[in-house]
């Protein structure tokens, strides 16, 4: 991890400052938008968020049960240095907020909102995997899972399924607009 001992300083203000065409790039699977959001005052780093929909194919979502295919929902938070040195994402709270301008937190998750509803109205998939990088996770940790929650709800999207998987992560099954379980993934998830 790279000692940077330079503040980082604001590139967007908010959700506003969210082009609405932005480019999904095809990496390792994933589809994703990248937005700067933050550059560090030596001009040596950008912080940019990631915010991407993997498709998986006939995965068992739990334990023990039948396959089933959906997108599965990430963000990340990366450094990036400006030199061409290798970036460094993380998905961990506490090593991201070294990378952002002092109290930035919540316009970076009002960012990673409007990234969502973007790349969800460009992708249109049916159905929304998302889990907690961490198990058991507090309260204040879920509140971003929460605010993701109520950004995909505004797009038509409804909570299909919730609960904790057997590593104490906590997952959220998402349907689209008119889009319930297949019958089998219900049974498993009842079970």
């Amino acid at each position: 991890m790279p000692n940077i001992q330079s503040k980082f300083l604001p590139l967007v203000g908010g959700a506003n400052d969210v082009p609405d065409d932005l480019y999904v790039i095809h990496e390792d699977g994933c589809n994703f938008v990248r937005l700067p959001i933050a550059e560090s005052e030596d001009g040596r780093w950008h912080t940019v968020v990631d915010v991407g929909l993997r498709p998986v194919e006939d995965a068992i979502l739990l334990v023990g049960r039948q396959p089933f295919s959906f997108h599965e929902f990430c963000y990340e938070i990366t450094l990036m240095p400006l030199d061409g040195g290798e970036a460094i994402s993380t998905m961990d709270r506490e090593i991201a907020r070294k990378w952002l301008p002092d109290g930035f937190a919540p316009v970076a998750l009002e960012v990673i909102g409007a990234c969502c509803r973007s790349l969800l109205l460009l992708l249109e998939p049916d159905y929304i995997y998302r889990i907690t990088f961490m198990p058991e996770p507090s309260e204040e940790a879920l509140e971003k899972h929460h605010f993701v929650t109520k950004v995909m709800e505004s797009l038509g999207f409804c909570v299909l399924a919730d609960g904790t998987d057997p590593y104490l992560r906590k997952f959220w099954l998402m349907g689209a607009p008119g889009v319930d379980l297949p019958p089998h993934v219900e049974e498993d998830l009842s079970l």
